[in-house]
């Protein structure tokens, strides 16, 4: 799993390191104890058989990046029946609220240690928001934690060309009808 933040709002502290099972259990464990926690949430009895986490900060031209790389192996989350083998996936959708350190510098709630003042201290009538390097459009929602954005789909543009060419197709249709509709009543009235 890879995590990125891009921001040009404020200065991230400085952090280059690579957590492993090589590293001492007291560097580790701070790390592995929340997010062993919250798997254990979602599926009793999986666990963590191999972690390793490379976190980096660098400052580009003024912008911020943070890099976490996640690599995890899980085990316990699958059952084989013999004839079918089933993998809960529930993990996909951990959430680890409790703070994550690093070098005594915070991973995990990264938008509420670094960034939150600095973003309040910005006037909202000014202040544009950027989702992948485009501004965000006016459609968009809060829902608890989570923030919706509407993004136009390729169905979005295709249907109303889909549309078009169906009535198209129905007035040619209709016409040619009446036109021959009209050649077979005058063929009847000659006769």
């Amino acid at each position: 799993m890879q995590l990125l933040l891009q921001e040009n709002l404020t200065s991230l502290p400085s952090i280059n390191t690579i957590l492993s099972e090589s590293n001492s259990s007291t560097a580790l464990q701070p790390i592995l104890q929340p997010i062993n926690s919250s798997l254990n949430r979602l599926i009793p009895g999986a666990r963590i058989t191999s972690f390793q986490l490379d976190a980096q900060t660098f400052n580009s031209s003024g912008t911020w990046r943070l890099e976490e790389n996640y690599s995890i192996v899980i085990t316990g989350a699958n059952t084989n029946t013999g004839s079918s083998i089933r993998s809960n996936l529930a993990f996909i959708a951990m959430n680890v609220s409790q703070p994550l350190m690093v070098l005594d510098q915070e991973i995990n709630a990264v938008g509420s240690t670094y960034l939150l003042a600095p973003l309040n201290a910005q006037d909202p009538k000014i202040t544009s928001y950027f989702i992948d390097g485009h501004q965000t459009l006016s459609a968009a929602w809060i829902d608890g934690n989570t923030i919706s954005f509407d993004t136009p789909t390729p169905s979005e543009t295709t249907m109303p060309l889909i549309i078009g060419a169906s009535l198209v197709a129905l007035i040619i249709v209709v016409l040619w009808d009446r036109r021959l509709t009209s050649a077979l009543r005058v063929r009847k009235r000659k006769q």
